[in-house]
């Protein structure tokens, strides 16, 4: 192979690219972006299907299919079916000619797997399905699934660390084995939710067992539980719901809510509640953050306990606008619970002006306890 750099190589030489990623984690300027987004070009935007893959630049006309709230688009459709936790497929009035991925390595291999099964299933019969990925995030291993599952795999394009990989929908695409895939959960039993079973699949977060900080957000409320019990419980960032589960398992007489934004952890989540006959005092609604009291009247200044795992990621400026919100759905003798690695991280982005603010170590982690100012 020549050591000669490629046409893409030469005009990215000397131009460090942009790092600014979205709330999502998703950064229009990264290089395996910029690389899927030059491999479509010339290719009509309604002939081209985006898989979970954020939106991507100069493709706004595109269908996609959408994993999260903040990526909502007049052209896209959620992950999952409406009223199913099944992805969704074949749903494109247009035949798609090609198939883009950007798998979210934060969201783990099984998912970047499904991703790829989706946009083989999505694709008409020759189509094409390109992925992006970095050499250091598993570009062989890609490499090497793309090839089983399609039959073949031909690498169009290496750029700053990066590599785009080509299959096609051919005779060779193992549709049942991508059937297969998309149909892949998991089943989480852990002591400290007792007779709960939590449903999880990939693409959302802890999907293989309870989290490590839930857990030992959970351990340390029951551990010091309100002086008596909560009428309302609000689950942010509830992904699949675990921590509003077990508050309306806990206090059987609480009605509790559970934001969240990733749009498959909301369907598991609504599955979760259903499953262990709560729907009736768990409502799961998708938003990014805090939904607007004004559709949610009843719980303005009502809140008796918050439970919140936030996201590690998340910048000062972002904690700041996610909890903010907070100080509106509390009430008086509210109190909320959030964990987190570093609790002064919290705390600090907040500033002082905001919550009375404590923080209790538990091990491997603090519990930071909020309240409104008297």
């Amino acid at each position: 192979m020549s050591g000669k750099p490629s046409s893409s190589r030469r005009r990215a030489a000397g131009r460090k690219p942009a790092r600014t990623s979205d709330s999502t984690g998703f950064n229009a300027h990264d290089p395996g972006v910029e690389m899927l987004v030059r491999a479509a070009e010339g290719v009509p935007q309604d002939r081209i299907l985006l898989v979970a893959t954020g939106n991507l630049p100069r493709l706004d006309d595109a269908a996609r299919v959408v994993l999260d709230v903040r990526e909502q688009h007049p052209r896209g459709v959620p992950w999952v079916a409406p009223g199913t936790i099944a992805p969704q497929v074949a749903v494109w009035p247009v035949p798609k000619t090609l198939a883009l991925v950007w798998p979210r390595a934060h969201l783990g291999k099984d998912f970047m797997q499904q991703c790829l099964a989706l946009a083989g299933l999505g694709v008409e019969a020759e189509g094409a399905v390109l992925c992006a990925v970095r050499k250091q995030k598993g570009a062989d291993s890609v490499a090497s699934f793309m090839a089983e599952l399609f039959g073949m795999v031909d690498t169009v394009e290496r750029d700053r660390g990066y590599r785009l990989f080509r299959s096609e929908r051919g005779a060779r695409f193992d549709e049942t084995a991508a059937h297969e895939l998309l149909a892949l959960h998991y089943e989480v039993h852990d002591p400290v939710l007792g007779d709960l079973v939590v449903r999880t699949a990939p693409g959302v977060f802890a999907r293989q067992k309870l989290d490590a900080g839930t857990r030992a957000l959970i351990e340390y409320v029951r551990g010091s539980p309100p002086s008596a019990p909560p009428r309302r419980v609000l689950d942010l960032c509830a992904g699949v719901a675990p921590l509003a589960s077990w508050a309306a398992s806990t206090w059987p007489t609480c009605r509790a809510l559970a934001v969240e934004s990733n749009l498959l952890a909301v369907e598991l989540a609504r599955h979760n509640v259903a499953s262990a006959g709560l729907s009736a005092r768990v409502e799961v609604v998708p938003h990014d953050g805090l939904p607007p009291l004004e559709a949610f009247r009843a719980w303005a200044g009502a809140v008796d306990l918050a439970l919140i795992n936030p996201p590690t990621h998340a910048d000062p400026a972002e904690l700041r606008a996610l909890l903010l919100p907070l100080r509106e759905w509390l009430a008086p003798e509210g109190r909320a619970f959030l964990v987190a690695h570093r609790g002064e991280q919290i705390v600090g982005a907040l500033g002082s002006d905001a919550f009375a603010t404590a923080i209790h170590r538990v091990e491997g982690y603090s519990i930071v306890e909020l309240c409104a100012h008297a």
